[in-house]
Formats: structure tokens, sequence, C-alpha cells
């Protein structure tokens, strides 16, 4: 798209809920749950690949429906735009 390569990143999973949503990729937000296996998250990598995406002059978007919202078709994307120089 123009002069970026994009990368989706895209799941099946439980999704995230709009509460969360809006705080994923916040440093100081709590965002961390458990997982569908019960596994544990410290809720910091999204901020983290915020970060570096920005460090590299690209940008990440997500867009998400929890399972909760939407039983029969949820899951994440998360997009990244990567210049292409």
């Amino acid at each position: 798209k123009n002069d970026f390569v994009e990368i989706d990143v895209i799941d099946f999973g439980m999704g995230i809920p709009k509460e969360l949503l809006e705080k994923v990729f916040d440093k100081n937000a709590a965002t961390n749950r458990v997982g569908v296996q019960g596994e544990k998250g410290t809720g910091f990598g999204l901020s983290l690949v915020r970060y570096y995406m920005g460090l590299f002059g690209g940008t990440i978007e997500v867009v998400s429906k929890s399972e909760e919202e939407f039983p029969n078709g949820h899951g994440t994307t998360f997009s990244l735009f990567l210049k292409a120089s």
C-alpha cells in the first residue's frame, strides 16, 4: 500500500474484548489475561512491538472480535506496515 509493505497476522482465537483493545499498545495499562490454555502474559508485548515498529518507520494496527460478542466469528488481526524503501 503506497510506500509500505503490509503484513497481517491473523488468528481465530478468543479475540480481545473492547475494554482491553483500546489499551493493548499502552505500556502503562494492565492488559494481561489468562489465555485459552491457562498461559499467562505480561501485557507488555504489544507496546514493545509498537515501539520497535516506530523505530523502523512503521506502524501497527489491530482489529479484533471477542468470543463474547461474536461467538461464531471471533479472532484478531494485527496489521504491520513497514516502509518498502
